[in-house]
Protein backbone atom coordinates (compact mmCIF):
# COMPACT_ATOMS: atom_id res chain seq x y z
CA UNK A 1 0.00 0.00 0.00
CA UNK A 2 1.29 3.82 -0.86
CA UNK A 3 1.87 6.74 1.36
CA UNK A 4 -1.40 8.29 0.00
CA UNK A 5 -3.70 5.39 0.14
CA UNK A 6 -2.61 5.05 4.21
CA UNK A 7 -2.89 8.62 4.63
CA UNK A 8 -6.78 8.08 2.82
CA UNK A 9 -7.18 5.53 5.10
CA UNK A 10 -6.27 7.11 8.40
CA UNK A 11 -8.16 10.21 7.24
CA UNK A 12 -5.55 12.52 7.36
CA UNK A 13 -5.59 13.67 3.68
CA UNK A 14 -9.54 14.45 1.69
CA UNK A 15 -10.34 11.89 -1.37
CA UNK A 16 -10.13 15.10 -3.45
CA UNK A 17 -6.86 16.46 -2.04
CA UNK A 18 -5.75 13.00 -2.92
CA UNK A 19 -6.92 13.12 -6.23
CA UNK A 20 -5.50 16.49 -7.15
CA UNK A 21 -2.00 15.11 -5.65
CA UNK A 22 -2.28 12.47 -8.33
CA UNK A 23 -3.56 14.43 -11.81
CA UNK A 24 -0.78 17.35 -10.63
CA UNK A 25 1.93 14.39 -10.49
CA UNK A 26 0.29 12.65 -13.78
CA UNK A 27 0.63 16.12 -15.42
CA UNK A 28 4.79 16.96 -14.31
CA UNK A 29 5.31 13.52 -15.54
CA UNK A 30 3.41 13.65 -19.00
CA UNK A 31 5.39 17.17 -19.26
CA UNK A 32 8.53 15.60 -18.59
CA UNK A 33 8.36 12.51 -20.88
CA UNK A 34 6.44 15.32 -24.13
CA UNK A 35 10.16 17.42 -23.24
CA UNK A 36 12.02 14.02 -23.40
CA UNK A 37 13.86 13.29 -26.29
CA UNK A 38 12.69 10.03 -29.04
CA UNK A 39 15.30 7.15 -28.72
CA UNK A 40 16.20 7.87 -32.77
CA UNK A 41 16.49 11.30 -32.12
CA UNK A 42 19.28 10.14 -29.36
CA UNK A 43 20.88 7.51 -30.99
CA UNK A 44 21.08 10.15 -33.93
CA UNK A 45 22.71 12.67 -31.57
CA UNK A 46 25.26 10.06 -30.65
CA UNK A 47 26.40 9.22 -33.97
CA UNK A 48 26.79 12.59 -34.92
CA UNK A 49 28.86 13.28 -31.68
CA UNK A 50 30.80 10.51 -32.71
CA UNK A 51 31.41 11.60 -36.32
CA UNK A 52 32.62 14.85 -34.67
CA UNK A 53 35.13 12.90 -32.69
CA UNK A 54 36.47 11.23 -35.49
CA UNK A 55 36.87 14.40 -37.55
CA UNK A 56 38.65 16.26 -34.59
CA UNK A 57 41.00 12.98 -33.77
CA UNK A 58 41.54 13.10 -38.05
CA UNK A 59 42.73 16.81 -37.80
CA UNK A 60 44.56 15.93 -34.72
CA UNK A 61 46.79 13.35 -36.41
CA UNK A 62 47.25 15.05 -40.03
CA UNK A 63 48.29 18.55 -37.91
CA UNK A 64 50.88 16.38 -35.80
CA UNK A 65 51.94 14.48 -39.17
CA UNK A 66 52.38 17.95 -41.23
CA UNK A 67 54.39 19.33 -38.24
CA UNK A 68 56.93 16.50 -37.64
CA UNK A 69 57.13 16.83 -41.56
CA UNK A 70 58.06 20.50 -41.12
CA UNK A 71 60.66 19.49 -38.67
CA UNK A 72 61.73 16.88 -40.82
CA UNK A 73 62.76 18.84 -43.54
CA UNK A 74 63.71 22.18 -41.32
CA UNK A 75 66.39 19.37 -40.30
CA UNK A 76 67.11 18.25 -43.66
CA UNK A 77 67.92 21.38 -45.18
CA UNK A 78 71.25 22.26 -44.48
CA UNK A 79 72.53 18.53 -45.66
CA UNK A 80 70.68 19.38 -48.69
CA UNK A 81 72.14 22.84 -49.14
CA UNK A 82 75.34 21.46 -48.83
CA UNK A 83 74.99 18.25 -50.74
CA UNK A 84 73.85 20.38 -53.93
CA UNK A 85 76.64 22.42 -53.48
CA UNK A 86 79.51 20.07 -52.89
CA UNK A 87 77.61 17.66 -56.03
CA UNK A 88 77.58 20.65 -58.07
CA UNK A 89 81.06 22.14 -57.76
CA UNK A 90 83.26 23.80 -60.67
CA UNK A 91 86.88 23.80 -60.34
CA UNK A 92 87.20 27.58 -60.43
CA UNK A 93 90.82 28.18 -61.73
CA UNK A 94 93.31 30.88 -60.71
CA UNK A 95 95.21 34.19 -61.93
CA UNK A 96 92.06 36.22 -62.14
CA UNK A 97 90.93 38.48 -59.30
CA UNK A 98 86.62 37.93 -59.09
CA UNK A 99 85.12 40.72 -56.81
CA UNK A 100 81.80 39.63 -55.17
CA UNK A 101 79.70 40.18 -52.34
CA UNK A 102 80.50 38.77 -48.75
CA UNK A 103 77.84 36.67 -47.31
CA UNK A 104 77.31 39.26 -45.02
CA UNK A 105 76.00 41.49 -47.86
CA UNK A 106 78.27 44.43 -46.84
CA UNK A 107 81.53 43.43 -47.64
CA UNK A 108 83.43 42.87 -50.94
CA UNK A 109 85.33 39.84 -51.14
CA UNK A 110 88.48 39.04 -53.50
CA UNK A 111 87.91 35.13 -55.21
CA UNK A 112 90.79 33.83 -57.49
CA UNK A 113 89.14 32.29 -60.36
CA UNK A 114 90.52 31.52 -64.18
CA UNK A 115 89.42 33.61 -66.87
CA UNK A 116 87.05 31.46 -68.60
CA UNK A 117 85.30 31.04 -64.89
CA UNK A 118 85.28 34.61 -64.57
CA UNK A 119 83.80 35.27 -68.04
CA UNK A 120 81.39 32.18 -67.35
CA UNK A 121 80.18 33.94 -64.19
CA UNK A 122 79.43 37.43 -65.85
CA UNK A 123 77.46 35.49 -68.28
CA UNK A 124 75.31 33.94 -66.03
CA UNK A 125 76.29 30.09 -67.07
CA UNK A 126 77.68 29.94 -62.91
CA UNK A 127 77.17 31.71 -59.67
CA UNK A 128 79.09 31.75 -56.96
CA UNK A 129 77.87 30.11 -53.52
CA UNK A 130 79.20 30.18 -50.08
CA UNK A 131 79.53 26.58 -48.65
CA UNK A 132 79.29 26.78 -45.17
CA UNK A 133 77.33 29.59 -43.64
CA UNK A 134 77.45 31.36 -40.34
CA UNK A 135 81.97 30.83 -40.50
CA UNK A 136 84.39 33.00 -41.51
CA UNK A 137 86.77 30.42 -43.17
CA UNK A 138 83.74 29.62 -45.20
CA UNK A 139 84.25 28.69 -48.83
CA UNK A 140 82.95 30.00 -51.71
CA UNK A 141 82.78 27.84 -54.31
CA UNK A 142 81.06 28.39 -58.44
CA UNK A 143 78.28 25.97 -59.55
CA UNK A 144 76.15 26.11 -62.61
CA UNK A 145 73.14 28.36 -62.65
CA UNK A 146 70.71 25.23 -62.86
CA UNK A 147 71.73 24.31 -59.25
CA UNK A 148 71.98 28.08 -58.30
CA UNK A 149 68.54 28.82 -58.84
CA UNK A 150 67.49 25.29 -56.86
CA UNK A 151 69.44 26.71 -54.26
CA UNK A 152 67.62 29.96 -54.42
CA UNK A 153 64.59 28.00 -53.79
CA UNK A 154 66.32 26.24 -50.59
CA UNK A 155 68.17 29.07 -49.24
CA UNK A 156 68.42 32.11 -51.14
CA UNK A 157 71.23 32.93 -48.40
CA UNK A 158 73.76 31.09 -50.12
CA UNK A 159 73.83 32.32 -53.42
CA UNK A 160 76.44 35.57 -53.45
CA UNK A 161 76.90 35.96 -56.99
CA UNK A 162 74.24 35.33 -59.89
CA UNK A 163 74.06 37.48 -63.05
CA UNK A 164 70.04 37.07 -63.77
CA UNK A 165 69.79 39.77 -66.63
CA UNK A 166 71.41 37.87 -69.43
CA UNK A 167 70.07 39.16 -72.64
CA UNK A 168 71.99 37.07 -75.07
CA UNK A 169 75.79 37.19 -73.54
CA UNK A 170 75.48 33.43 -72.59
CA UNK A 171 73.71 32.53 -75.38
CA UNK A 172 76.93 31.65 -77.84
CA UNK A 173 74.87 31.08 -81.25
CA UNK A 174 73.19 34.45 -80.19
CA UNK A 175 76.44 36.64 -79.88
CA UNK A 176 78.69 34.83 -82.68
CA UNK A 177 75.61 36.07 -85.16
CA UNK A 178 76.16 39.49 -84.10
CA UNK A 179 79.54 39.94 -83.83
CA UNK A 180 81.14 43.18 -83.91
CA UNK A 181 84.59 42.20 -85.61
CA UNK A 182 85.89 40.64 -88.55
CA UNK A 183 87.07 37.15 -88.80
CA UNK A 184 90.36 36.35 -90.01
CA UNK A 185 91.74 32.90 -90.67
CA UNK A 186 95.07 33.85 -91.13
CA UNK A 187 97.66 32.07 -88.54
CA UNK A 188 98.23 34.90 -85.81
CA UNK A 189 102.01 34.49 -85.78
CA UNK A 190 103.84 35.20 -88.80
CA UNK A 191 107.03 33.38 -89.96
Amino acid sequence: MSLRDQLLAKGLVSKKDAQRAGRELKEERRHAQGSRKAKSELAREERQARAEEAVRTRAETVARRQEQEAKRIAAELPRRVRDLIRGNRVRPGKGQPFFHKGPDGRHLLRTEVSSGTAYRLRCGELALTWLERGTDDGEVVPIPRAAAEKLLELDPSRVLFLVTDTAGISDPDEAFAQRTWEPDLRPHRVR
